[in-house]
């Protein structure tokens, strides 16, 4: 079997018409892409940025909006992109060089991104400085508020996501299952990729049990 690979003539992405003789030799097919595979099957086991996979989370439609009339726009392609390019702004994080971040951040993300979804990524990115203290909500998951806004939501699971372990996940679960179902998948998923060996807990069985129309994403 010979399988070829490319793009189709309406993106204009230096595409001609395949040769009919050839084209009536050939099955074609149309590939899509997909937010829950694209998080689950490469961004979170190839360590991609958290606020990508959160503001990938809070609005899958912005995995690929790809348009042949842009400079540049949001691609799975230009995410992972964008990944690498917080790394080197999380450089600029000083007393020093704070004044140019912000700067440097509208304009390397623009590059990736497109100057709109730019700017709203980046004020996305904000909230990873406005959450409470992880360690403080998992010593009292009953008793610190859960009742955040949806972007927030989604940043909190998957900041307490890479906090879990084995002697925090019953807490982190509890508090998170307060902020309901879709968060607690959400931070079990990212969680259990980073660490597998949670799969073997208690508190992921019982959680796995209670749970087990969703549980086939943990493959």
């Amino acid at each position: 079997m010979l399988i070829g690979t490319g793009n189709r003539m309406e993106d204009k992405a230096g595409v001609t018409r395949t040769l009919s003789h050839l084209a009536d030799r050939m099955t074609h097919i149309n590939v899509e892409s997909s937010a829950d595979a694209w998080i689950d099957n490469f961004a979170v086991p190839n360590g991609l940025r958290d606020e990508v996979i959160g503001y990938i989370t809070m609005d899958k439609a912005k995995l690929d909006m790809f348009d042949p009339n842009a400079e540049k726009c949001p691609t799975p392609r230009t995410w992972e992109a964008v990944s690498k390019r917080l790394k080197y702004l999380d450089t600029l994080n000083t007393p020093a060089t704070q004044p140019i971040r912000h700067k440097m951040a509208q304009a390397v993300l623009a590059g990736e991104l497109g100057q709109g979804e730019a700017t709203r990524f980046w004020a996305f990115c904000g909230l990873w400085g406005k959450l409470p203290n992880v360690d403080d909500v998992l010593k009292d998951p009953a008793g610190h508020k859960a009742d955040y806004p949806l972007d927030q939501q989604i940043a909190l699971s998957i900041a307490i996501a890479n906090k879990m372990e084995d002697k925090n996940f019953a807490a982190a679960l509890e508090f998170i299952n307060r902020m309901g179902e879709d968060m607690a998948v959400l931070a079990v998923k990212v969680g259990t990729k980073h660490k597998p060996e949670l799969r073997r807990s208690d508190a992921f069985v019982k959680w796995a049990i209670k749970n087990t129309n969703v549980i086939h994403g943990f493959a």
